[in-house]
């Protein structure tokens, strides 16, 4: 019994080198890919945001989810997100009854109930409480 332990140990630790020597490595091929994504999705928020308000942000960035496939893609139109929000004028109210994300649960809560008001499928929810955390920055740092 041991032994079979033992050995499960051990592929589990190779497997696990494996899959983070895997990830350096995919991030290194691809660093400049990614770089200038983000650097384009940056520049794009900014410019977006220029005369707006951060709802309209909110919403586009939402509206962007719908053809947003894959957690890099998420990543960088929640850059955008950020951006614009950065250049855009904030409402007094927009941040009103939104939890500081140390509040988990409350956070939790916050973003789901967000999330079913402006996304149309189960999948874009999940998609969107993940965006949403930018909001949640945005507010803290007023």
């Amino acid at each position: 019994m041991k032994k079979v332990f033992a050995i499960g140990c051990g592929a589990a630790i190779v497997l696990a080198v494996v899959a983070v020597g895997g990830g350096w490595w995919w991030l290194q091929a691809h660093k400049d890919e990614l770089m200038e994504k983000g650097s384009s999705a940056m520049h794009e928020g900014d410019e977006y945001g220029k005369g707006k308000d951060g709802n309209a942000c909110v919403d586009e960035a939402v509206r962007r989810l719908s053809t947003t496939k894959g957690i890099l893609n998420e990543a960088t139109n929640k850059v955008f997100l950020e951006s614009c929000l950065r250049t855009a004028t904030i409402p007094a109210d927009f941040c009103d009854g939104i939890p500081p994300r140390d509040e988990i649960m409350k956070s939790a809560t916050w973003a789901l109930s967000f999330c079913q008001t402006r996304s149309s499928t189960a999948e874009l929810h999940q998609q969107c409480t993940r965006l949403v955390g930018a909001i949640q920055e945005r507010c803290l740092a007023k």
